[in-house]
C-alpha cells in the first residue's frame, strides 16, 4: 500500500515545461486558417430551422424572422446591441455561428413573437400567461358585477345616486371583494350610462330593420325642462315588443321640436326612418293637428303613409271627465289638487 511520507528539506516539484508556446499555437492555427478547405454552407443546417436561408449568389447565411421583423440595416434598430450578421449576411460557415443566433436575444424574442401571433386560442388559454390572465379577468369581472348591481338597484328603485356609496361600504362590510376604485356616485353614473347604452343596443338589435312605430310623451323636471320619453314598437316572432328608447329635451313642445327630437335620436340609433308606420300620443294638438301636429309633419318628411293613433287610455280618460263635469264636486275637488300641487312645488 503507497502511503505519502513526509521529508524534511523536500523541495517541491517543479510544473512542466509547455512544449509549444502561445505565439507558436496561435502562428499554427493561423497557418491552419491560410491553408484549410474554404468553408461551405451545409444544407443539413437548415433542418428544424425554417428561418436560415443561403443566398448562392452572395454566398451568406441569413435568418428571415429577423430581416422581417428588424429591417435590413440592423445598425439602426435599437434593440440590437451590436450589428447582426444574419441580417445583413453572415459568412462564417460554421455551425457554431448557426447556433449561436439562434441563442441570441434579438433571434428568440422574434421567434417567441411568431409563436404567439400563430397560436391557436386554445393554446393561448392554455398556456400559464393565458391561465394568469383568465384568472385575473374573472376576479375583475366579479368586483365589477357587485358595482353594477348596486348602481342598477339604486336607480330601479328611484334612489338617489348617493345611496350607492354606502351600499357599497355595505358590501366590504359583509367581506365582498369589490376592490377599491369605482364606489363613487360619479361611478356610479358611468354604469348606469353604460347599462342604458347596453340596452339599446339590444333593442337595435331586436329591431333588426323592421317596420317600427313610435310612442311620445313629455312632461316636466324638477327643474322646469320639458322631456320628452321616447319609446318604439315593433313585431318579434309574433309578438309585439315595446322597449324605452331615449329621453330628449326639446326647445319647445312645438311640433317642429318635438319632430326633431324624433328624428335626432332615430339617425343617433342607425334607424331606418322610413319603416316608422305609426306614431302613438295623448292626442294633444301639437300632436295629433292636422296641419302642424307632430303626425302631419312625420307624415310630410319620413312616411306618408304613416298611422296616427290617439291613446285609448288617454281618450278614456278625456271621456271620463267630461261625465264628471256636470258635477261640482268634481271642480271643486280638481281646484283641491291643483292648490296642493302648486303650494308644495313653490314650497320646494
Amino acid at each position: 500500500m503507497f502511503r505519502l511520507k513526509f521529508v524534511e528539506g523536500a523541495i517541491p516539484g517543479k510544473s512542466l515545461r509547455q512544449t509549444t508556446s502561445i505565439d507558436e499555437h496561435n502562428k499554427r492555427k493561423k497557418k491552419y486558417e491560410e491553408n484549410r478547405p474554404e468553408r461551405k454552407f451545409n444544407k443539413s443546417w437548415k433542418d428544424g430551422r425554417q428561418w436560415l436561408q443561403y443566398d448562392v449568389m452572395q454566398n451568406v447565411m441569413t435568418c428571415k424572422i429577423c430581416i422581417e421583423h428588424y429591417g435590413k440595416n440592423a445598425n439602426t434598430i435599437s434593440n440590437l446591441k451590436v450589428q447582426n450578421t444574419f441580417i445583413t449576411g453572415c459568412q462564417n460557415f460554421r455551425l457554431s455561428a448557426v447556433v449561436d443566433h439562434e441563442k441570441c436575444k434579438s433571434h428568440v424574442i422574434v421567434s417567441d413573437i411568431l409563436t404567439a401571433k400563430s397560436a391557436t386560442a386554445n393554446e393561448i388559454r392554455q398556456s400559464t400567461a393565458g391561465k394568469t390572465l383568465r384568472k385575473l379577468k374573472e376576479a375583475d369581472r366579479a368586483r365589477v358585477s357587485v358595482l353594477f348591481r348596486n348602481a342598477q338597484a339604486v336607480i330601479k328603485n328611484n334612489k338617489s345616486l348617493r345611496d350607492y356609496s354606502w351600499l357599497c361600504q355595505l358590501d366590504i362590510t359583509k367581506g365582498i371583494d369589490i376592490g377599491e376604485t369605482y364606489l363613487n356616485s360619479k361611478a356610479a353614473m358611468k354604469f348606469v350610462y353604460a347599462i342604458a347604452e347596453s340596452e339599446r343596443k339590444k333593442t337595435i338589435t331586436m329591431l333588426d330593420s323592421g317596420i317600427f312605430s313610435v310612442m311620445m310623451d313629455g312632461s316636466t323636471d324638477i327643474s322646469g325642462d320639458e322631456q320628452e320619453a321616447v319609446y318604439i314598437r315593433f313585431p318579434k316572432q309574433g309578438r309585439v315588443v315595446e322597449k324605452f328608447l331615449g329621453i330628449g329635451t326639446p326647445s319647445s313642445t312645438t311640433a317642429k321640436h318635438l319632430q326633431e327630437i324624433i328624428v335626432k335620436m332615430l339617425d343617433s340609433y342607425n334607424i331606418d326612418k322610413s319603416k316608422l308606420i305609426a306614431l302613438g300620443s295623448d292626442g294633444a294638438s301639437n300632436m295629433v293637428g292636422i296641419r302642424g301636429g307632430l303626425a302631419a309633419l312625420l307624415r310630410e318628411d319620413v312616411n306618408n303613409e304613416m298611422i296616427n293613433v290617439h291613446c285609448f287610455a288617454h281618450r278614456l280618460e278625456l271621456s271620463f271627465r267630461d261625465v264628471l263635469k256636470q258635477f261640482k264636486q268634481y271642480d271643486k275637488l280638481m281646484t283641491l289638487l291643483i292648490g296642493l300641487y302648486y303650494f308644495y312645488t313653490k314650497q320646494q
